[in-house]
């Protein structure tokens, strides 16, 4: 037989048997257990792993989960961090100079608002064929435009000037609005205003999510949406696919503004520009307010 002791149990071969744990340990054991279980508890029902997994697996757990989000879907959820550079800013603006482009084309002699380029065509095919009573039509705008430019760069060129998109930005709203009471019959006046005020806005407003954009002409966006929506099927690169998805959401926005303009103008005639102030005007509440220039500022010096 073996002799139990406080040591252990020794049976006749002189060898040590173990002795089972005593009952005064169990309740520690049993807590720590139950401790255990409730802190895996929750990962376990959020469908997380228990175990601590390496920084560069989350990072790319974190990177899969990134790539498989449809581009959309990525743009919609980021664009609330941003102000001056959202997509929702873009497209406000777009469907306004779209707008007022449809406006001053149907209802102000055929001349564009934004679309230089196809004043400039008009101005070649009048001189080309001697109809010279059109050269200051076509004229003028261009050069307001252009001047337009050069006051914005003004604004922008100075140091240490946080609001510097907030007098350019006003003074566009009150050009397009004062512009939309003048008659039919001062549209040599007018054009050129709607040229300086669009000239204003290419400089106060050229980027969306740090993307250089045009919302003033569409051709600049749909060529290079095409352009990396080509670099993406050929190289897959998810950097090319949100480009292109940006530039499209432009030129569509553009568009709808050239329909609804041209649907709008025989109802409200040359009134119609004031629909395209109207949608810059919604647009201060977006990008205008101190705060939001105060974090452009501090974005680009870091």
């Amino acid at each position: 037989m073996g002799i139990c002791s406080e040591l252990g149990c020794f049976g006749d071969d002189n060898k040590v048997m173990s002795q089972q744990p005593s009952n005064s340990k169990q309740p520690e054991s049993a807590s720590v257990q139950k401790q255990n279980s409730s802190s895996i508890a929750p990962a376990r029902a959020a469908g997380v792993p228990h175990f601590k997994q390496p920084a560069g697996a989350k990072a790319s757990l974190a990177e899969e989960q990134h790539q498989q989000r449809p581009v959309l879907q990525e743009i919609v959820e980021n664009d609330r961090e941003e102000h001056i550079e959202s997509v929702r800013l873009g497209v406000l603006l777009s469907i306004g100079v779209g707008i007022l482009n449809a406006c001053t084309y149907v209802t102000r002699g055929h001349v564009f608002a934004s679309s230089q380029s196809g004043n400039i065509l008009y101005l070649g095919l009048d001189l080309a064929q001697g109809n010279f009573a059109n050269v200051t039509k076509y004229l003028f705008p261009p050069m307001m435009f252009a001047i337009g430019i050069v006051i914005a760069e003004h604004y922008k060129d100075k140091p240490d000037y946080p609001r510097w998109r907030q007098i350019p930005f006003l003074i566009e709203i009150v050009l397009i609005t004062s512009a939309s009471f003048l008659p039919d019959s001062w549209n040599a006046l007018a054009n050129p205003i709607f040229g300086l005020a669009t000239g204003l806005q290419t400089i106060t407003f050229r980027k969306i999510r740090r993307t250089p954009v045009a919302t003033i002409v569409i051709t600049g966006s749909f060529q290079n949406s095409i352009t990396h929506l080509t670099r993406f099927l050929t190289v897959h690169d998810r950097a090319d696919a949100f480009r292109a998805m940006v530039y499209l959401i432009i030129v569509l926005a553009y568009f709808a503004g050239i329909i609804g303009g041209a649907m709008l103008c025989p109802y409200l005639g040359h009134y119609t520009s004031l629909v395209s102030a109207g949608f810059l005007f919604l647009c201060t509440f977006i990008a205008l307010p101190e705060r939001y220039q105060l974090e452009e500022n501090r974005r680009e010096k870091e």
